[in-house]
């Protein structure tokens, strides 16, 4: 059974920097593997595929140690330009944060991460003492 038999039309496919390494450099065991994915399944929007720009930093760095301009060139349009493939560059939400509240920028609410979250236990709040906009409390000093 093949990779695309077992992957359903339409999910949605995580994929690390070894999979990109392996298909944009033509690895001879892997991109045979890794090609009817990206050039049938990806290219054509029947998957779509989702990365982190973790992973665009990882694929930079043989290219940039061994001053191989034209491959880093090459891995950065391939993650930032696929139509198919998403590379979320901001910040995840926190899991129970509300949606921002569409206030002025002045009104201290963290949603939007416009500064960044007290300690990486804490959720966003507005501010110490307030629960404006829906934003979480501060937890106590």
């Amino acid at each position: 059974m093949s990779l695309l038999e077992t992957l359903p039309v339409g999910a949605v496919i995580g994929l690390d920097s070894a999979a990109f390494i392996y298909f944009i450099e033509e690895h001879p065991l892997y991109e045979p593997l890794l090609s009817p994915l990206f050039e049938q399944r990806i290219e054509h929007g029947e998957n779509q595929a989702v990365t982190s720009v973790v992973t665009l930093a990882e694929v930079l760095v043989q290219p940039k140690r061994v001053a191989r301009d034209d491959l880093a060139q090459k891995y950065r349009e391939f993650l930032t330009a696929g139509a198919n493939l998403m590379l979320p560059t901001s910040p995840p939400r926190w899991p129970n944060a509300l949606p921002h509240c569409g206030h002025s920028t002045t009104c201290g609410c963290r949603m939007q991460f416009k500064s960044p979250p007290p300690s990486s236990m804490e959720p966003p709040t507005s501010s110490p003492t307030t629960r404006a906009c829906g934003g979480f409390p501060s937890r106590p000093s």
